[in-house]
């Protein structure tokens, strides 16, 4: 029989999902949308453009305040942004504007009167609201928006979902902070535990993703992650969806 003409193994679901979680994150930026809860109307949206090596996003979030915005949802900066003195919206739903700066392995949230747009530089930038700077003080990746997507470097596990490029995979957080640079890996732990207390070890377990991957470029374009069982960390379903990738993301300095 002729070697093209022989049957080829299957891939490996698990290999297949490192893979492109390596392949995307090589991309370096992405357009990215952000809800929680997954099904049913969104108590949280986020929307704009994110570099996925260093944390730097543009953000423009909804929150509703009925029921109130869910807390342990995997973004801390959306907590932080509802969390913003001096916003003038009825209590039903806040829009906000903000670029997430990173700077010496955290982030700071700088608030903007209005959608942000490329300036003559390719960054993306806008009128700066009166609030001030806001530290973060968590991870620079794992506190931005796209912070589940650095989670499927900790896959433990994969098989194919219900549709082509479709799979379902376990994750074991713990080797986030094992893997992570000496500088981060403090720093790493701490912002899993903000997320729920215990996620940054291996006991705490029970966290399930299902991730989608365009089959021609090999590029994740849709992450949702969500609590299983009745032990371990306990998560607010979220769904991110990453497109264009590869497009400019970068934004000024906090002192810009």
């Amino acid at each position: 029989m002729p070697l093209d003409a022989m049957p080829h193994e299957p891939a490996d679901p698990l290999r297949v999902v490192l893979e492109a979680h390596a392949r995307t994150l090589a991309t370096a930026t992405a357009r990215y949308s952000w809800r929680t809860p997954v099904q049913g109307p969104a108590h949280t949206t986020a929307h704009g453009h994110t570099d996925l090596t260093t944390g730097a996003a543009t953000m423009t979030t909804v929150a509703t305040g009925a029921p109130p915005p869910p807390a342990d949802d995997g973004v801390l900066v959306l907590d932080g942004l509802i969390a913003l003195p001096g916003q003038d919206a009825p209590p039903e739903e806040m829009t906000a504007h903000a670029l997430l700066v990173p700077e010496d392995g955290t982030l700071t949230m700088v608030l903007l009167d209005g959608p942000p747009s490329p300036d003559d530089q390719g960054r993306w930038a806008g009128a700066r609201a009166d609030t001030p700077g806001l530290p973060m003080e968590v991870d620079a990746l794992l506190g931005s928006v796209a912070a589940t997507f650095h989670w499927l470097a900790a896959a433990t596990g994969a098989e194919p979902g219900d549709a082509p490029g479709r799979y379902r995979v376990d994750l074991d957080l713990s080797t986030l902070v094992d893997d992570a640079p000496p500088h981060r890996r403090e720093r790493v732990r701490l912002t899993l535990d903000r997320l729920h207390p215990g996620l940054s070890s291996a006991s705490a377990g029970g966290v399930e993703a299902v991730v989608e991957i365009d089959q021609s470029a090999g590029l994740v374009t849709s992450l949702s992650v969500r609590s299983v069982g009745t032990q371990g960390a306990r998560i607010d379903p979220v769904l991110l969806e990453l497109r264009d990738h590869g497009l400019p993301a970068g934004v000024p300095p906090v002192a810009a």
